[in-house]
């Protein structure tokens, strides 16, 4: 049936009214839309409206900071980590405390918030993260390198494998390497500090270890037998005028003659007739006389013609057991120095205790170990493959890989004068076991959360996350709550700056790679996140008084008061 005229008049003009109707929805929306981006965009989206006059302090050195008492679990924890981010300050530091302390891969933080309706993508979480990092960790890692070169004496360093596959891509190599510095048992703060690098060259000990912009007094470095420390260290004196001493490790000795005597079947000896259960420590001299008058027996009792070649091998056995009860010795005595001050190591009165029963007693136990060495080689020169020089009077010593005791008198002989070196010096330790166990999170990292890592930004902001997660574990600080803490500070000196009339557009955004011009006009060059290169905002922020030790004297400070 034919419509009227009438009819496609009335049904032409209902149509009209309708797109009447849908331009203006669509203004409406156009409308919101720019009014959700002009909030979005505001630093008012960003930072907390939440004045903290009433909750500021001031430390003794006269930093401004956020009480720890207050709490800002929920006090910003809410609001975006970056302009126009979809993610909290509080989701961003789960994700974070899950990745970097609990070792959760990033794909399985993301099935979590998927599982949670928050449907991030990897992808999105990986810039979060490394941003995060860049922004509100790194500027802190600065000031807790700077902390460790200009106020402590002595530190630790250890370095392990870590592939990165920007680095071995451009490198041509299968891994590079994470380096660890931690402070020395002595010192008045307590922290670590991690670098990633591409390679294993001295080259980092000397990046490591000094600043063209800063003083340095760090004054000892303890490590293991890596020889990139020793070129780095005579680099530092010559090229940089820095004077550090290398002192070695003597757990890394005691672990070579321990490994000795387990293989031989000594060990068992050690622990069941030299040192049984409920024997005195000084015990073992009289012990070691009646277990190798019993051996000797045995062997004249019996019938084999080399009985000669047999008494030598026990006399070797004998100074080798002797040589790891005298270093086992140096241990026993820091040990007793260190609980009669209840573990608290960094007074004037425990250094001075310490000082004391090293010059009276560990500097005896030292001649000790190294006049049994020679002792040993002079009866059984095999031991070791040694060559005299005439021009300048002096012996070389090469291991023998035919007789298994070599690599320990090795290692011994080899850094005889670096391992002397902590009887003169009570600030620095025995052992450098706190650098190895500040790596335990980067190696439970590799084996629980990853294989490797993509980019060199990846792998900085992890060096980053690795500093603020193992500074807190030294000093007893909750890895969370500290961040939440760090993360409101930040905002508010960034209020402070934007006040004082600085601002540019990397104000509360997230850091990303820069594209910079290049000499030749119209060309440009990218450079990463953490080039130097590439300037923030965040990074002309003072971060004194925000460290984790900052965090936990604020805290004891404030406990005291009450």
């Amino acid at each position: 049936m034919e419509k009227s005229f009438s009819e496609l008049v009335s049904e032409q003009g209902s149509q009209t009214v309708s797109a009447a109707h849908s331009d203006k929805r669509g203004e409406v929306r156009v409308a919101r839309k720019t009014e959700a981006n002009e909030i979005v965009k505001s630093p008012l989206a960003v930072i907390h409206k939440t004045k903290y006059s009433s909750h500021l302090i001031t430390d003794d050195d006269g930093n401004e900071v956020i009480s720890p008492n207050y709490v800002v679990q929920n006090d910003g924890a809410e609001l975006p980590v970056f302009l126009k981010s979809c993610c909290s300050v509080g989701v961003i530091v789960d994700c974070a405390c899950w990745f970097s302390f609990l070792s959760a891969t990033k794909s399985k933080i993301c099935k979590f918030l998927e599982g949670c309706g928050f449907d991030l993508g990897k992808g999105g979480l990986i810039a979060l993260l490394n941003g995060f990092a860049r922004a509100y960790l790194n500027p802190v890692t600065k000031q807790i390198r700077l902390d460790m070169l200009t106020k402590c004496n002595s530190v630790l360093m250890d370095e392990t494998t870590l592939k990165v596959r920007e680095y071995t891509k451009d490198y041509d190599k299968a891994n590079s390497y994470v380096w660890g510095m931690t402070t020395g048992f002595t010192e008045s703060i307590n922290a670590a500090w991690f670098k990633v690098s591409p390679n294993r060259s001295f080259t980092n000990v000397i990046d490591i270890l000094s600043d063209d912009n800063i003083s340095v007094q760090l004054k000892n470095l303890t490590a293991d037998g890596f020889s990139g420390y020793d070129k780095g260290i005579e680099a530092l004196y010559k090229n940089n005028n820095i004077k550090i001493s290398l002192t070695r490790c003597f757990t890394h000795n005691r672990r070579l003659y321990h490994e000795f005597l387990e293989n031989a079947g000594l060990l068992e000896v050690y622990r069941q007739r030299l040192l049984p259960n409920n024997a005195k420590f000084t015990d073992f001299n009289q012990n070691l006389i009646k277990y190798k008058n019993s051996e000797i027996e045995k062997i004249n009792s019996d019938t084999n013609p080399n009985k000669e070649a047999s008494l030598k091998l026990l006399d070797v056995r004998c100074s080798m057991l002797t040589i790891y009860y005298l270093i086992n010795t140096l241990y026993v005595i820091d040990s007793k120095v260190i609980k009669s001050f209840n573990y608290n190591c960094n007074s004037e009165e425990f250094i001075a205790a310490l000082s004391n029963a090293r010059k009276q007693y560990s500097a005896k136990i030292v001649d000790a170990i190294f006049d049994s060495i020679k002792q040993l080689l002079i009866t059984e020169p095999s031991l070791l493959k040694i060559r005299y020089n005439k021009k300048n009077d002096k012996m070389t010593f090469r291991q023998n890989r035919l007789r298994n005791e070599s690599k320990a008198l090795m290692y011994s002989l080899k850094f005889e004068k670096q391992l002397r070196l902590f009887v003169d010096d009570s600030t620095i330790e025995l052992s450098q076991s706190a650098a190895e166990r500040i790596m335990r999170t980067v190696v439970c990292s590799k084996q629980n959360g990853f294989e490797f890592i993509d980019s060199a930004d990846g792998a900085k902001a992890f060096s980053d996350y690795m500093t603020i997660i193992n500074t807190c574990m030294l000093n007893r600080v909750p890895v969370r709550e500290y961040m939440l803490w760090l993360v409101a500070n930040i905002k508010l000196r960034m209020q402070k700056l934007v006040a004082s009339g600085y601002t540019d557009d990397t104000m509360y955004k997230i850091p990303t790679k820069k594209k910079m011009k290049d000499e030749k006009p119209g060309e440009y060059y990218t450079v990463d996140m953490y080039d130097k290169e590439n300037h923030i905002a965040y990074d002309r922020l003072d971060m004194k008084g925000l460290t984790p030790y900052d965090y936990k004297s604020h805290v004891l400070r404030e406990q005291n008061a009450i």
